[in-house]
């Protein structure tokens, strides 16, 4: 198990005696691994998360470089794009039919601008990208191992772009966001994580993308996630963002499910019992926990 071979001897040292939160620095294909769902050994069956809110960085340096968000000082303006419903089978995928609700119920504190259907266009995101604190875009996500600048989060064409925001594109980008969260299948995902592949040199993904362009962190998804789950995941965790910090509100949002909270399950229409780590664990947080 690997709780037992990664977390207990840690635990049994007593050196996570006073901690509640673990930082995570994962090595090859530990980037796969959705921490959150490491589960102890009987008889506790407890799962990580329920002892440590969790969050990644790239590397012990960028700790080093970590520094507190002045955005809130200076205006919060969020950007919220949503593909449209009937654009998913653009790359073979089920059509996206809670995308838009999601951007339209989901709060963030200050000015937010939502753009859904025809208007969440690669152009327009583009051109208002940098002036945001806080970034979410529900759309679908492609993860290319063999190409990874061309992994991508899939908007609306235009005449000055083909809708596809690929990692090159982002890499270009001059952001101040101190969030991104990129609301697709497999966002988290990155190149030397995908196969035989062990250097941690040079990781190219949508996450290094966004970190490079500027963004203090990025939430994102190991695999693949359910379009209604995933509108009432982001729902609960954008109402906790809202009085505790990036790392303590994803925390919080996946105890919440694993508990199978009352506030939960009145979710509306259609909700499902998100108590299996499937539902929560493919999220992860990278960069400042703040």
């Amino acid at each position: 198990m690997l709780h037992q071979a990664l977390i207990a001897p840690l635990e049994e040292s007593g050196t996570l005696d006073q901690a509640q939160r673990l930082c995570l620095i994962p090595y090859g294909f530990l980037h796969e691994v959705p921490f959150a769902a490491l589960l102890r050994k009987p008889p506790s069956d407890r799962f990580l998360i329920e002892d440590y809110a969790l969050y990644r960085v790239p590397s012990a340096t960028f700790l080093r470089q970590q520094t507190i968000s002045s955005s809130a000082s200076s205006g919060r303006k969020a950007l919220m794009l949503a593909l449209g419903r009937d654009k998913g089978r653009l790359e073979g995928e089920p059509a996206l039919k809670f995308a838009t609700d999601e951007v339209r119920t989901i709060a963030s504190p200050g000015e937010i601008v939502r753009l859904t259907e025809g208007e969440a266009s690669e152009t327009r995101f583009k051109q208002l990208a940098s002036q945001a604190t806080q970034i979410h875009l529900a759309a679908h996500g492609v993860f290319e191992p063999d190409m990874p600048l061309l992994s991508r989060i899939m908007l609306e064409p235009t005449s000055e772009d083909d809708g596809s925001l690929t990692a090159r594109e982002i890499f270009d980008l001059h952001l101040t966001a101190d969030l991104v969260t990129l609301s697709a299948c497999e966002t988290g995902r990155s190149f030397s994580s995908s196969g035989t592949i062990t250097t941690e040199m040079d990781r190219v993904g949508l996450i290094e993308a966004f970190l490079h362009a500027g963004s203090e962190s990025v939430l994102a998804t190991l695999f693949p996630v359910s379009d209604r789950q995933t509108m009432d995941f982001m729902q609960a965790f954008y109402e906790r963002l809202a009085s505790r910090d990036k790392a303590d509100a994803l925390a919080e949002t996946q105890r919440a499910l694993l508990r199978g909270d009352a506030s939960m399950s009145n979710a509306g229409p259609g909700y499902r019992d998100m108590r299996h780590p499937r539902y929560w664990a493919p999220f992860i947080l990278v960069g400042n926990a703040r």
